[in-house]
């Protein structure tokens, strides 16, 4: 092993969880057996740090979008681009909203947590699901700091395009002396990494092509992502 590569620190996130709308609950991504797998409620989980970013998907292109990850979105610019290199926009949320909305991207918060099973995932929430935390879990921070949050119910809307569901999230009790000092150190991880991770590599913008036709889109979204950001 390399000297450089010694000093690489390793993402000790496990698992990136999303909100699926059709299924009702939180599910992630299986690499091993290319499925998405969904989590059984009550899930729960307790709050190590939250951030903010943009990601999305741009049907008219067939192209992912994604951006930097922020922690003060009114003070941070963020940089939104297709998964080609091109850039969207770039600049503080209120600024550059509309054009990444126009373009299929969606304000997204993201948010690092322990899971019961005391290690590392990361939830990403959008829409209707941000809303639904600062009803609750955001009205609260010091509850948050010693609290399992917990998804055991599912809210409905309506809509231009429908019925859409969305989590509710509640206080879900109080951190046992051993889950708090599992959660300590799993910050420490976190924070590491943040500070050691290798830098990425510019793309070099490409022109913008589509998919092939047989490319499979994501599932399309059924909560409104027209909030006050």
């Amino acid at each position: 092993m390399s000297r450089y590569e010694s000093t690489q620190a390793v993402n000790p996130v496990q698992r990136y969880y999303d909100w699926d709308g059709q299924g009702q609950t939180f599910s992630h991504y299986n690499s091993e057996s290319a499925e998405q797998i969904p989590e059984t409620l009550p899930f729960k989980f307790f709050i190590i740090s939250e951030r903010y970013c943009v990601r999305g998907f741009d049907e008219n292109l067939r192209q992912g979008i994604f951006s930097n990850v922020v922690q003060y979105v009114g003070r941070e610019e963020l940089n939104v681009r297709w998964k080609d290199g091109n850039t969207i926009a770039k600049g503080l949320w209120r600024d550059i909203k509309g054009e990444v909305n126009a373009n299929g991207g969606h304000y997204t918060m993201v948010i690092f947590a322990m899971s019961e099973l005391q290690d590392l995932i990361c939830i990403r929430l959008r829409g209707s699901a941000i809303k639904s935390w600062g009803d609750t879990v955001g009205k609260s921070r010091v509850r948050q700091n010693d609290e399992w949050i917990s998804v055991a119910s599912v809210g409905t809307g309506e809509n231009e395009r429908g019925t859409y569901y969305y989590p509710i999230f509640s206080f879900g009790g109080s951190l046992a002396k051993e889950d708090d000092e599992i959660g300590a150190q799993l910050a420490a991880e976190l924070k590491n990494y943040r500070e050691n991770k290798p830098v990425a590599q510019p793309v070099s913008p490409t022109p913008s092509t589509s998919m092939p036709p047989s490319a499979t889109l994501p599932p399309p979204t059924d909560d409104d992502d027209d909030l006050p950001f």
